[in-house]
Order: structure tokens, then sequence, then C-alpha cells
């Protein structure tokens, strides 16, 4: 397997880390400077984005996240913050929000 860096460039960045090893999924924390590095050689990192994550909740068989609601909003912020909102049913955003769909992401109530 594979592991999953998780930049530290988003500052909520160990809620996606502590997910994802929940997940059973090798996460790598290492400096961007090293991620660069990585990417001259031709060799780039697995980077996970808020599309990787989408379709990583996705495929994971979660009905809900076992977290705190707090966790829960900002793992939602994350996969929502790569997406734009004109929801026109024939523009590229509202194939954006359709991805949305059956993620495990909304917080319930206790």
């Amino acid at each position: 397997q594979e592991a999953r860096y998780v930049g530290d460039d988003w500052e909520h960045s160990d809620d996606v880390t502590s997910a994802l090893l929940e997940d059973g999924e090798a996460v790598v924390h290492v400096p961007r400077k090293v991620c660069s590095g990585f990417e001259m050689v031709k060799r780039p990192v697995l980077c996970v984005s808020p599309n990787w994550l989408r379709d990583h909740f996705k495929g994971s068989g979660r009905k809900s996240l076992k977290s705190n609601r707090h966790r829960a909003v900002n793992l939602l912020r994350f996969c929502l913050s790569d997406l734009t909102w004109d929801c026109k049913p024939s523009s590229k955003a509202y194939e954006a929000y359709v991805c949305l769909v059956g993620l495990p992401l909304v917080p319930v109530s206790d």
C-alpha cells in the first residue's frame, strides 16, 4: 500500500490525517521541500486532494464519520474547498455538486 501525503498548508490537515488513519490508509508527513524534491526527480508523492478524499470516502463504505462534529465540519470544508458554486444543470459546478452525493460528511445530531 502506498502512503499518501497530507499537506500541512491547510489549517485542519490533522483532521484529514486522522480520518485516513481510521480507514487504514498509510499517511506520511514530510516538509513541503521534500515533496518538491520527489517531484523534481519525476517521482511525485501521492498527495491527498479534496477530490481524492471525496473518492476515498465514497469507496470506503462508511455510513457516517465516527468523530466529533467539529472534525466532521472540517473534513466537509476540505472536501468542498476545490468546488465552485454555479449549480446550473449544464455547468461544471453542477457536476461538482453531484460528486458530493453519498459522502458521509454531514454532521448529525447526537
